[in-house]
């Protein structure tokens, strides 16, 4: 859906796994104009605890993994490519992308717990300021344990060919 100018999907939280190392295994899955889209995602059992600035907020970091599952996959980066609207055009999902990952509310090593808004950050290993400033890239993934909903939130249209090429794996055209 987009509002306000901003493109925000929203899926369901169908599985949710606690491996024996700690490790939180999610899979959110949604139908996009009868298309089946969807990804997994890990969450790993330690995060740092820390503060939000001057805001008294009580953050934790750690890093995410988003990864494919296959074609539901596929068609969520196809979808977020025609939502956005931009020149770039992913077919497939990259098998997994590693972002940074400061929570801005909840404990992401204890969904169970309730919501989660978790701020995630794609930083590329580039060696040109230019080209870090071109991957560079913001999102949100809101995780509502008790409704079972995932969502997907841009923060900035501007990382928009950045996210797809993080998610995607595709280099710059």
């Amino acid at each position: 859906m987009e509002e306000g100018g901003f493109v925000d999907l929203a899926l369901s939280l169908i599985s949710h796994e606690r491996l024996s190392n700690g490790v939180q295994v999610c899979v959110a899955r949604g139908v996009h104009n009868g298309t089946e889209v969807g990804f997994r995602f890990r969450l790993p059992p330690a995060w740092k605890q820390g503060t939000l600035g001057d805001t008294g907020i009580t953050t934790y970091q750690s890093t995410l993994d988003v990864e494919s599952v296959g074609a539901a996959s596929d068609d969520f980066v196809a979808i977020l490519a025609n939502l956005y609207g931009g020149p770039l055009r992913p077919e497939k999902m990259a098998p997994s992308t590693t972002f940074t990952a400061i929570s801005l509310q909840g404990i992401p090593a204890q969904l169970e717990a309730g919501s989660t808004k978790i701020k995630l950050f794609f930083e590329p290993k580039e060696d040109s300021d230019e080209a870090y400033e071109r991957d560079y890239a913001e999102h949100y993934l809101n995780i509502d344990f008790a409704s079972r909903v995932v969502e997907f939130h841009e923060k900035d249209p501007e990382y928009r060919d950045a996210m797809l090429r993080a998610l995607s794996g595709v280099e710059q055209p």
